[in-house]
């Protein structure tokens, strides 16, 4: 049995609107590639904020170049040592560009709901070709969800100081890593018939998806084609949250071993919480019913009001893997035998969880393997290579910055409430805790065998 922890934070909100149109002659360099460089109408915004001219280089607010967009088919790229835009595609006269800046990147696709950094957090950028883990400037770009690059963060061990922008961190010194899902709101495609299993030669939905923040008005859709604001956002209205980058870990513990605790006992609960780990290739924590896991993850970062990860909130990250913003494809199990993260099988099932593909030989089983599940070194690991692909395929974003373990490994238990209906009369009955005395959940209630 395993679990995830969440950390959820309020965002700070900065909204950029409006559309002011200046002349381009309000600064000093323009680069242009195109046919014509006459009648160009250029908008500078400081945040939220027209301003008249461009930023220098050297201002004395620390402002950085975010994102730019022209009309008219034009395009622009920022060049950094000119400290000035380059206008591609420029085919039109009086077309009009927009350059934005800020004190730290936005990704202006996320409407404002972007990642709220505590002291612990700190934001990090994955190698896509060694998995390897820098220090990320919240001034460069550092998560872009338009390119499915999901924002990272990483909270370090105790006893280590960050390490400074740009800098690597070392795996040793990370204790967890955690991902940014952005408050959003959904076209729903379906009243509650929607069936099927998402794969390469069966694509199905891709969800619709708007980001917005907690000061919007609430979406309350129920219909086809209606816009529901997602719940896992509206029942702590705040503008996203932290989830675990693959399944908690014990930090420690061996394949066989088990993390026994008393939730009654508050220290001993604290002390499990402090031994929580959330990273790759480590084994997972198995064998804890859910109210020690709730007890633990309460435990664990309390001021960022860590808790054990709701099924809404785990809905929350699967419909964002199937929108345009994740890789919209079967995230492949993670079938280690071991209960290892961060691992992927080396082939995708066709026809089910356990199903069969060409690659497979027709062997159900065949659907579900990599070569060795035994050692640290296997196919299918995270940061390794097969086939001249890594585990990203068991990644929700299809690259390194998504989150892991979403399918497989250990049994999945999220924290909800479920009422037992035995009686078959329709009337709610007493909350459910568990299928007998060896499996109960740990909580006061009805058995349900």
């Amino acid at each position: 049995m395993k679990k995830k922890l969440n950390i959820m934070l309020i965002s700070i909100v900065i909204l950029i609107s409006g559309l002011n149109i200046l002349t381009f002659t309000n600064y000093e360099k323009l680069l242009i590639n195109g046919n014509s460089n006459e009648n160009i109408d250029i908008a500078f915004y400081k945040g939220k904020e027209k301003i008249s001219e461009m930023p220098s280089k050297e201002n004395s607010e620390g402002l950085v170049y975010i994102d730019g967009e022209c009309d008219n088919g034009a395009s622009i790229e920022w060049n950094s040592e000119e400290w000035a835009p380059l206008i591609k595609n420029l085919r039109k006269n009086k077309t009009k560009c927009t350059l934005y800046f800020n004190n730290k990147y936005i990704d202006r696709e996320l409407n404002g709901a972007d990642p709220e950094l505590s002291s612990k957090l700190i934001p990090i950028v994955i190698n896509e070709e060694n998995g390897l883990v820098t220090r990320a400037s919240e001034k460069e770009k550092w998560y872009d969800y338009r390119a499915q690059k999901w924002a990272n963060a990483v909270i370090l061990r105790s006893g280590v100081e960050d390490p400074g922008e740009n800098e690597p961190i070392e795996e040793r010194d990370i204790e967890s890593y955690f991902v940014w899902i952005p408050r959003y709101r959904y076209q729903i495609f379906d009243e509650g018939n929607y069936n099927g299993l998402t794969t390469k030669t069966n694509k199905e939905q891709i969800i619709n998806v708007i980001f917005e923040t907690k000061d919007e008005e609430v979406q309350n859709g129920s219909k086809q084609g209606e816009w529901l604001t997602h719940p896992a956002f509206t029942s702590f209205n705040t503008n996203g949250i932290w989830v675990g980058k693959f399944e908690t870990g014990y930090d420690g513990a061996e394949r066989t071993q088990v993390a026994e605790i008393n939730p009654s006992d508050e220290a001993a609960s604290i002390e499990a919480a402090n031994k929580v780990i959330i990273k790759p290739n480590v084994y997972s924590w198995r064998s804890i019913q859910v109210a020690k896991a709730y007890i633990v993850g309460l435990h664990y970062e309390e001021s960022l009001k860590s808790h054990m990860m709701k099924n809404s909130e785990w809905g929350a990250v699967a419909y964002l893997q199937h929108s345009v913003y994740g890789s919209h494809e079967s995230v492949r199990i993670n079938n280690n035998s071991n209960y290892l993260t961060g691992y992927a099988a080396k082939y995708e099932p066709t026809t089910g969880y356990t199903g069969t593909n060409e690659l497979c030989s027709n062997t159900p089983d065949a659907c579900n393997e990599y070569g060795g599940v035994t050692t640290s070194g296997d196919d299918g690991t995270y940061n390794t290579n097969y086939f001249n692909k890594a585990s990203v395929v068991a990644s929700t974003t299809g690259n390194y910055s998504g989150i892991y373990d979403m399918v497989g490994g250990a049994w999945e238990y999220m924290m909800s409430g479920m009422d037992d209906n035995s009686t078959g009369d329709g009337k709610t009955g007493k909350l459910s805790s568990g299928r007998h005395n060896i499996y109960n959940s740990g909580f006061n209630g009805k058995l349900t065998c």
